[in-house]
């Protein structure tokens, strides 16, 4: 804790010292004024540390006086106090998000909502800064008063990485842990170098789950249980602590808690989507309805067991029945073209059946005239009036002549096959062509 004394020091250049607002493991914070324009301020002062934690803090405060989001505390300047440098940042004259919990527990869901949203919002300017806050808890979130409601403010980024640069002096060894270990993720209870924005989804996780039930999600002392547990994903269901939570509450929480960082709500765009219900997430598959309607899109599924036997069914009874129509026709129109097909050969082979116009011969060497005279071996023709239609298959239509051998004989009758023929005695029957 800093020594500074507001009754003695009651001036640090041109800002004066109106009380002590508490103290962390590295610095003091206090309530200052302007002496001319009155304005009030936070004072952060570093007890007594060299060297890295004054990299830290100047990064502390470039970081934040560069964001410039109603979600987040702002830097203004930067003091020199004993030697050691201070932050000049925004003063929040609501509690801390813990205090507030303590003594309001359970909070209404209107301003849970309300309250969660403009903490996601917070992280994710941070994020979109490139920055990792690592040390997100109840206790860093304060809440400033406006209009009747309390507006939260992410603060103290003491232990901010900035991601993606390599030469920031701040960067942690491999093994070293960072952060406050009820809102740390099981990646992070491991090291604290290699992480990104998916550690600070968790620790929001965990500060939604106290928001929502008014408990911590692991509250032993022990380091070692506490570290187990986040490890492995125990703790209780918040539903047994908070019966009526909405569903896209829950499912927020347990999706942004989830151990495997591959499974877990990949970022604060993504949180806040679930939180608000625009997007669904599947606690139990760990599978956000977003990302399995791109996978629907992409192509169809394979079959699996876990389907039931009626979707197939379904999906098999109307491509079944759609072309029966089509069929059909196409069948009736098939066996049309066949019979016109048969009219018309049949026609070719016997000729015009028009009763004034004698039917063809079938013979082109003897063509037969208009009336044949009945040769005087044979007995006379029936007259062509007499024809009937002709036969269906045309395969059967012409029939054999008798053998003149047998003695004049009269010719087969026009039922028995198609139009009459001449038959002379000194010619053999002509073959059907």
């Amino acid at each position: 804790m800093s020594g500074l004394d507001p009754e003695k020091t009651p001036v640090i250049g041109k800002y004066e010292v109106i009380e002590h607002l508490g103290s962390g493991a590295m610095a003091s914070v206090y309530k200052v004024r302007h002496t001319q324009l009155k304005a009030v301020y936070a004072l952060k002062i570093l007890d007594g540390a060299l060297g890295r934690m004054q990299d830290r803090l100047m990064r502390e405060g470039r970081v934040q006086a560069a964001l410039r989001h109603p979600n987040v505390v702002s830097v203004h300047d930067v003091l020199e106090v004993d030697g050691q440098p201070a932050l000049l940042m925004e003063f929040v004259e609501g509690p801390s998000l813990s205090a507030h919990i303590l003594a309001n527990d359970p909070l209404q869901v209107d301003e849970i909502d309300r309250l969660a949203r403009g903490i996601i919002k917070g992280v994710r300017a941070a994020h979109e800064a490139g920055h990792l806050h690592r040390d997100l808890k109840p206790a860093n979130i304060l809440l400033q008063p406006l209009d009747g409601e309390l507006v939260p403010k992410i603060a103290d980024f003491g232990l901010v990485k900035v991601l993606g640069d390599p030469d920031d002096p701040t960067q942690t060894r491999t093994g070293q842990l960072l952060g406050s270990p009820a809102y740390m993720s099981p990646e992070q209870t491991m090291s604290a170098a290699d992480l990104d924005e998916r550690t600070d989804v968790w620790a929001l996780g965990a500060v939604l789950y106290q928001l929502v039930t008014g408990r911590l999600a692991f509250p032993h002392r022990d380091l070692v249980t506490v570290f187990s547990m986040i490890r492995s994903g125990d703790f209780r269901d918040p539903r047994q602590l908070r019966e009526r939570i909405p569903d896209r509450m829950w499912n927020a929480i347990l999706g942004a808690m989830t151990v495997d960082a591959e499974r877990r709500i990949q970022s604060c765009d993504q949180l806040l989507d679930v939180w608000t219900g625009k997007i669904e997430w599947d606690s139990e598959a760990n599978a956000s309805l977003e990302t399995m309607l791109e996978e629907d899109f992409a192509g169809p599924a394979p079959p699996t067991a876990e389907l039931p036997p009626l979707t197939d069914e379904k999906r098999k009874t109307p491509a079944a029945s759609a072309p029966t129509p089509p069929l059909t026709w196409a069948g009736f129109a098939a066996a049309i073209v066949v019979i016109l097909l048969a009219v018309l050969v049949g026609t070719q082979l016997r000729g015009p059946t028009d009763t004034a116009t004698p039917p063809a011969p079938a013979v082109p060497t003897a063509p037969r005239p208009a009336k044949v005279p009945p040769e005087p071996t044979s007995a006379p023709q029936p007259e062509p009036t007499q024809v009937p239609a002709p036969p269906p298959e045309p395969t059967q239509m012409p029939a054999p002549q008798p053998a003149p051998a047998s003695g004049p004989a009269p010719q087969p009758g026009p039922t028995s096959g198609p139009a009459p023929q001449p038959a002379p005695t000194p010619r053999p029957p002509t073959p059907p062509p």
